[in-house]
């Protein structure tokens, strides 16, 4: 059983060097300066969705890619959600939005998961203050 849990996790390690440098631009930065402007967080998200065919082919990428590993660490940490996020982390604008205060309290497997979370570019940060967001 741990396999299962382990096995996407460890795939997902090996795909996300390329998103582990804050320093690498944002390749949606121009798609939302185009399609969404003066757009923040929830917002945002939902103008970029409804735009999902105008984005570019590496924005569209970047999007899917992060969108994979927040489903794993979800996964992973799905336990530590219900304990620490009673409604899901509605409340706090996502459910790992949620659980960052609690990670040091959270289950191994769970932190770890946490930590390969591919860190937001300065302007993703500046954008939009909290973790997991996409």
């Amino acid at each position: 059983m741990k396999f299962v849990l382990y096995a996407p996790l460890a795939v997902a390690l090996l795909l996300l060097p390329q998103l582990a440098s804050a320093d690498v631009p944002n390749p949606c930065k121009d798609d939302r300066e185009k399609l969404c402007k003066d757009m923040k967080s929830a917002e945002l998200h939902n103008c970029m969705k409804q735009h999902e065919a105008e984005l570019s082919q590496a924005c569209t990428a970047h999007r899917l890619q992060r969108e994979e590993v927040r489903k794993i660490v979800i996964q992973a940490c799905k336990d530590d959600i219900q304990k620490f996020c009673p409604d899901g982390g509605v409340a706090q604008g996502g459910p790992l939005k949620c659980l960052a205060p609690h990670s040091a309290e959270a289950q191994p497997a769970c932190q770890e998961a946490i930590k390969q979370m591919p860190p937001k570019s300065s302007e993703e940060r500046s954008r939009n203050t909290g973790p997991g967001n996409g």
